[in-house]
């Protein structure tokens, strides 16, 4: 009984503080009538009226919704989208404790525990922003990991970190369990269904990487990674581009308009990318000579690199300041924050540089307990007037 409880003790624990610090952050946010109010109406529109209320290519959250309506009759659909918020970091979190113990690395205690603090410390991060702190500038123009606003990003994180997850082991062996198969099927389609962001970050990076080791003869599951992942996800993201283009305008090459429109200057966007990935930048400058050959590092950084290409250089014709380019980025840099968190704390590192790290990634979360900060206070100041600081 007693190895039980020190086994489940850090995960619940971990799960215990996830829950309080981000149900009043969606009590609030899902009262608003930007993102989390629109997808809400959206999904309880579909649900009374029996077809969606406009077509749009990604509905994933609004059919969980309304599944979960069915379920549970006596709660509202507010009500319902908190517990999906709240249980999609919780989720997240578990997946991520679970990553950073893999492979033998969690037996002792005390390593549980360092893996749960250090999966809460991944779930508040934030850029750097003091110098533009008191400008109330705290996410135009940076790469922000955890967008509380923002509800298909949220339920996205863990179907992408298992993505993630999926596609490395897919590059790295040449066998799979026969389950896995089937199961990435349906987490490909998932995920793009809820939101096709991170696809198009992980399908590339995952390509490239396969192309790598076939060409050098390394080990890798082709079926898993072409029949599981790739074609899947593709096919899906065909089909929602053609609805993106007749129901949501085009895509178009649109270098920084959706960050210009916000105000933002050129000299601040160059400073805020790096601003945004201190940590990640700090890990690779250190570890360099062993983690360039680790297939989740190559495939979280240029994740992060097809997610920064849409950042940048890619809009929409409709919602021409909306961002919606934006969430690829963001969700690819909090995985790159995960594995190279991974990175620092199993790397052959002196104390010193290891303090430097760890003292990186608290700059990190200081920022983001601010973060978390500015919207607790909307309960306050309403959502409106806390939002002029963004």
């Amino acid at each position: 009984m007693r190895l039980h409880l020190s086994v489940w003790l850090p995960p619940l624990a971990l799960a215990a503080v996830l829950i309080l610090l981000m149900t009043p952050i969606f009590t609030i946010e899902t009262t608003e009538m930007w993102d989390h109010g629109w997808h809400i109406n959206f999904a309880e529109q579909w649900y009374i009226y029996g077809q969606m209320p406009e077509v749009i290519p990604h509905f994933g959250y609004h059919l969980l919704l309304m599944t979960l309506k069915d379920i549970f009759r006596g709660l509202s659909f507010s009500q319902l989208a908190i517990g999906v918020m709240v249980a999609s970091f919780v989720g997240t979190s578990f997946i991520t404790y679970r990553y950073l113990l893999a492979e033998g690395w969690g037996m002792s205690n005390l390593r549980r525990w360092q893996a749960a603090g250090l999966s809460l410390a991944l779930h508040m991060v934030a850029p750097m922003f003091l110098l533009t702190l008191f400008n109330k500038n705290i996410y135009f123009g940076y790469i922000t990991p955890h967008t509380y606003h923002n509800p298909t990003s949220i339920l996205l994180k863990p179907l992408a970190l298992i993505l993630f997850l999926i596609g490395v082991r897919g590059v790295t062996r040449a066998e799979s369990p026969l389950w896995l198969m089937p199961l990435t099927f349906i987490l490909s389609v998932t995920a793009v269904t809820v939101k096709p962001n991170y696809a198009l970050c992980l399908l590339p990076a995952v390509t490239l990487i396969m192309l790598v080791r076939l060409a050098r003869r390394q080990p890798i599951d082709g079926a898993l990674v072409f029949l599981g992942l790739l074609a899947p996800a593709a096919i899906t993201l065909g089909t929602q581009m053609t609805l993106l283009t007749a129901e949501r305008g085009n895509l178009v090459f649109a270098p920084l308009e959706a960050l210009t429109i916000h105000d933002e200057a050129l000299l601040g966007i160059v400073i805020k990318l790096p601003l945004s990935l201190v940590f990640p930048l700090a890990v690779a400058a250190m570890t360099w000579r062993s983690s360039k050959h680790d297939p989740a590092f190559q495939i979280a950084w240029l994740g992060l690199g097809f997610g920064l290409v849409q950042f940048y250089l890619f809009n929409e014709t409709k919602d021409v300041g909306g961002g919606n380019f934006w969430w690829g980025a963001q969700i690819a840099l909090f995985i790159l924050f995960i594995v190279s968190a991974r990175i620092a704390w199993r790397a052959s590192l002196s104390q010193d540089q290891r303090g430097w790290l760890w003292g990186i990634l608290a700059l990190h979360v200081v920022c983001g307990v601010i973060w978390w900060g500015q919207h607790m206070l909307e309960f306050q100041y309403g959502v409106g007037i806390m939002r002029l600081w963004w």
